[in-house]
């Protein structure tokens, strides 16, 4: 029996460039989660104010969501009275990954629930 490699080539550096730095999607990333990538919560004058939530979910999905133009789906953390109230921007000091996350892309349970599955 001659000196024949018993274990797979390992990968060059290469080899992984051309086959992985080319993955490209046009499709769009939707997150339907039991709690938005944010925290919802009234400031001293009642209106919204929205704060980046901590985890590792979030730090890796929401800069996919917002790169494929995505929309992002769940719960905003405390009941809303009027569910057509708007979802705050993040704050122009916001460097956090949902801070590109724009208003408009996310819905909250409630409103889809409402509108969409019944």
């Amino acid at each position: 029996m001659g000196l024949g490699r018993r274990y797979p080539r390992i990968p060059s550096e290469s080899d992984f460039r051309r086959k992985f730095d080319v993955v490209t999607s046009t499709g769009s990333m939707i997150v339907v989660s039991n709690r938005l990538p944010f925290v919802l919560k009234r400031n001293e004058e009642g209106k919204l104010e929205r704060t980046a939530s901590a985890g590792g979910l979030v730090t890796a999905v929401a800069p996919v969501v917002i790169n494929t133009n995505g929309l992002w789906v769940g719960w905003p953390g405390i009941h809303l009275e009027d569910p057509n109230e708007p979802i705050p921007e993040s704050r122009p000091d916001d460097i956090t990954p949902t801070a590109g996350l724009k208003s408009e892309k996310v819905s909250y349970f409630l409103s889809f629930y409402l509108k969409i599955c019944t």
